[in-house]
């Protein structure tokens, strides 16, 4: 888990800045997200400054372009697992 890594988010739904923590290859075996990318809400803040001062690794990252997981990978057939 040495691959994980921080980013800062605006929160465009309660206001200020929340913090999540992404673990690439982070679901186990028994996942129907195997080998996707864990996404884990760690903290939020009022100002980007407290986010960064308490996060000083994390990057400022954006809903629409960080890691997403997806479930393309499954069966559309009813029943297949």
């Amino acid at each position: 888990m040495s691959d994980s890594y921080y980013e800062i988010f605006v929160d465009r739904e309660y206001g200020g800045f929340t913090v999540k923590k992404f673990t690439p290859n982070g679901y186990g075996k028994n996942s129907v997200l195997e080998g996707q990318v864990l996404i884990q809400f760690q903290a939020s803040f009022e100002t980007a400054e407290e986010a960064q001062a308490a996060y000083p690794d994390a990057a400022f990252g954006h809903e629409m372009i960080s890691a997403r997981n997806t479930f393309d990978h499954l069966s559309d057939e009813e029943g297949a697992y």
